[in-house]
């Protein structure tokens, strides 16, 4: 997805290769979290909020990134990209 939403915050890629985290909370302006090398095609928090995932259909790549810090904790490389299916 290009917009997710926990408690309260809110984590959405730029038109580059960046993130955007806000904190509804505080005060400050958004957080720039940035290591991909393409377009970011989608992010998702994990279930508990504490890391946050981004992939690039580009790089074919996966991204675990560690809230508060905004450490890249994870990675893969070569993720597979899903195909289209098409029925004739």
């Amino acid at each position: 997805t290009k917009l997710a939403v926990a408690n309260s915050q809110i984590l959405t890629p730029t038109a580059d290769t960046r993130i955007h985290l806000f904190d509804l909370r505080g005060s400050s302006g958004p957080r720039l979290l940035e290591g991909h090398v393409h377009a970011i095609t989608c992010v998702s928090f994990s279930p508990e909020g504490r890391l946050l995932v981004s992939y690039s259909w580009e790089e074919a790549t996966l991204r675990w990134w560690q809230i508060p810090s905004g450490l890249i904790v994870g990675f893969l490389s070569g993720a597979v990209k899903p195909y289209k299916l098409q029925i004739v």
